[in-house]
């Protein structure tokens, strides 16, 4: 940015937006309204309310008589003037079309995220039906296959650039259901690796990063419920899905619950696909590219930026082992359910309070019930307590982690942050299942309070570690930040 530029946002404080009207007049300095950076975000997959912001320009004088300042303060600012679309983009509709896109991207994280929050469920039929199949390597398949969603930012973004929304979109979905089907012929956990984690795996990736930017072209005012339901899918998807996945077990036995499942994967992501469509394609200069580059260092410089990486880690270390370990497919369907009404409310509260404030509470709530109610739930109503709590609070990450990246690098950087966070999340999602699942082994079949412990330590510790991006932002410790 040049010299004497500065950033703030849109919704800033009386006094800033008073000073910048009288600066105005005076003819000291020029103020150019830009649109959310929707364009950049779109390249690597990023949702999430990111307010527009107001570019000030300083040109020399930034003194004021002290009757005019008097005059200034002492009456209410007036209203910013709407930020017009950017040059070349259509402007938000806030709504019409935009509906259905929010119903794609909904339908999306069902089908992608529904069923990793139902592998638990699976992995323990898969078990039970042959002993050889341990729990630590299913929980690593499952792993791998939530960690692979994240890994193909780049590759998703080329494909959209090259061929359009759509038929990326469509190449996933068939990706999605060859793994599924070919997982029903599956006798070994290399097979099942292959098929779900690498195949299955691949697809998500290119229907989740391919239409989680998407809603957010669509809407202005509306933005952050418009992402929030879009989102939401994850959870309903799973609270729908595990109940079934049971029933089908119990009825058809496993292989022909992957092949059902692909079936719905089919109709649900063409649907998806054919549905989906861009307000406006994102441009791509060379200028822009070089500027986004994941292997700029001054993401790493920003103020917190590395705070919050070790704060993602951790918090995933012990996010999924609740998904993995509630014993029951009714447990796991009713946080899958909690944590899309979350989700929500985290957005809508952190407009209030703060991104990186409600993600610190929520957080570490969520551990704290896995260390305080999970570890001696000996009964079904207080499992139920433990999903409730859980579920409504542990979802703030996934609803609020773009957002927070943005006020800690700026939107300008936002993409390249979030492949970063995004290569952060891989790691946790994989192998935290197995770790859960070993000391789950070493500890005896009748215990899971060490499993327990790990997943309310991970989540706590790193939600102590989200205060250094905090004070790095605003010393003071009721801020909003």
């Amino acid at each position: 940015m040049p010299a004497g530029k500065q950033e703030v946002e849109a919704m800033a404080d009386p006094t800033a937006a008073t000073n910048a009207s009288n600066a105005s007049n005076a003819n000291s300095s020029s103020v150019t309204a830009v649109a959310p950076a929707e364009a950049a975000a779109a390249d690597v997959g990023i949702q999430g309310p990111l307010h527009s912001v107001l570019e000030v320009e300083d040109t020399g004088a930034t003194q004021f008589d002290s009757a005019e300042a008097q005059k200034s303060s002492s009456s209410p600012p007036p209203p910013p003037p709407p930020s017009p679309p950017l040059q070349g983009h259509p402007q938000a509709p806030d709504g019409g079309y935009g509906w259905v896109v929010v119903f794609s991207g909904f339908l999306a994280n069902a089908i992608v995220f529904g069923w990793n929050n139902v592998w638990g469920v699976v992995q323990k039929a898969l078990h039970e039906n042959d002993p050889s199949l341990s729990l630590s390597s299913l929980s690593f398949v499952g792993g791998v296959a939530l960690g692979t969603i994240f890994l193909g930012g780049a590759p998703v973004a080329w494909m959209q650039a090259r061929f359009g929304t759509r038929p990326p979109l469509v190449l996933g979905t068939l990706m999605m259901v060859a793994g599924l089907e070919l997982a029903s012929l599956a006798t070994q956990t290399w097979q099942l690796a292959l098929t779900l984690s690498v195949l299955w795996g691949l697809g998500s990736s290119i229907m989740f990063l391919g239409t989680v930017a998407v809603p957010s072209q669509w809407f202005s005012r509306k933005r952050a419920l418009a992402t929030g339901l879009a989102s939401s899918g994850s959870g309903f998807g799973g609270l729908v899905f595990a109940p079934v996945a049971q029933k089908l077990i119990d009825e058809f036995g496993i292989p022909w619950t992957f092949r059902i499942f692909g079936f719905v994967t089919l109709v649900a992501g063409l649907t998806a696909s054919i549905t989906m469509k861009r307000l406006f394609v994102p441009p791509r200069p060379d200028k822009y590219t070089k500027r986004s580059s994941l292997l700029d260092r001054e993401i790493l410089a920003a103020p917190g930026f590395k705070w919050f990486l070790a704060f993602a880690f951790f918090d995933l270390c012990g996010y999924i082992v609740p998904f993995y370990f509630l014993p029951g497919a009714t447990l796991v369907a009713a946080m899958s359910g909690i944590n899309a009404v979350g989700r929500i409310f985290a957005g809508r509260l952190a407009d209030h309070l703060g991104r990186i404030n409600v993600l610190i509470i929520n957080c570490f709530i969520g551990g704290l019930s896995c260390l305080v109610i999970w570890t001696v739930a000996k009964s079904f109503a207080v499992l139920l307590v433990f999903t409730l709590i859980y579920g409504v609070f542990s979802g703030a990450y996934w609803a609020l982690c773009a957002p927070a990246v943005a006020e800690v690098v700026g939107l300008h950087k936002l993409p390249s942050a979030l492949t970063l966070v995004f290569f952060t999340n891989v790691l946790p999602l994989i192998f935290s299942g197995p770790l859960a699942s070993a000391i789950y082994t070493q500890m005896g079949s009748d215990s899971y309070v060490g499993s327990i412990l790990f997943a309310g330590v991970a989540m706590c510790f790193g939600s102590s570690l989200l205060l250094g991006t905090k004070f790095a932002k605003n010393r003071r410790l009721l801020a909003k930040v």
